[in-house]
């Protein structure tokens, strides 16, 4: 194969592989391709669209680490209060992993914060209607505000009862004071029943969150589960 063969041949896998490369950067592909994989593109796989841009991988291991220990509150607090007889050992043991995973949600939140201040997150669609793209922000910032409120009334609810919040068997600062009742209401009651509604709120946004990525996906062709997936390479499969 001549050397102006080999070039052509070089050249016309560039075009399959990264259409949107100028020629002069085709010709170093092999290392353009690696930095288009952190610039903002859209392929197309079938018929469903795929974003280029992703979160910073420390925010997708957090929004995993996070959704996995949520999940687990839910099913811990659904089961120490409708499962378990009161005041059982077995209660108990549910109620300390309860706050422990908590703390560690808490913890968690923080840093994920701080890294979503730290490193800008991939922007919306720009065809995304005017309202969706409103509901997106908000339904975002919810997913960080919801976290914080149910785990500080649960802290409260904790201190009141005079109970002190315990991080796997190592005590944690005492925020609240050890108060009964406050003007007739009994404060761990009151927030005990908060705590529980938020809870509730919270695993619904979860699931319209979870909706509108299936939506996304499956109605509008428009992939951005991959944005957020630990996975190496965005990836999406034909929809027939």
């Amino acid at each position: 194969m001549s050397l102006d063969d080999t070039s052509s041949f070089f050249k016309g896998r560039a075009r399959r592989v990264m259409p949107g490369l100028s020629l002069e950067n085709r010709r170093f592909y092999p290392f353009a391709e690696i930095t288009m994989k952190n610039q903002s593109t859209v392929e197309e796989r079938g018929t469903v669209r795929v974003g280029g841009e992703r979160y910073h991988v420390s925010i997708r291991i957090l929004h995993w680490l996070m959704a996995v220990g949520f999940l687990f509150m839910w099913s811990c607090g659904y089961a120490m209060t409708s499962l378990v007889a009161d005041g059982s050992q077995m209660q108990e043991f549910l109620f300390g992993l309860h706050i422990s995973t908590g703390v560690t949600l808490l913890i968690l939140l923080l840093i994920r914060i701080a890294m979503r201040i730290r490193f800008t997150p991939p922007p919306l669609r720009e065809d995304l209607p005017k309202i969706e793209r409103v509901g997106a922000r908000i339904g975002h910032l919810a997913l960080y505000v919801l976290p914080a409120l149910i785990i500080a009334v649960g802290w409260a609810e904790t201190d009141f009862g005079g109970h002190g919040v315990k991080w796997f068997g190592v005590s944690m600062p005492k925020l609240f004071p050890t108060l009964k009742t406050l003007a007739g209401v009994n404060l761990e009651d009151a927030t005990a029943t908060i705590h529980q509604w938020l809870a509730y709120t919270m695993l619904a946004l979860a699931v319209v969150h979870v909706a509108a990525v299936v939506r996304h996906r499956w109605v509008d062709g428009h992939d951005v589960l991959h944005r957020m997936t630990l996975s190496a390479f965005p990836f999406a499969r034909d929809r027939h």
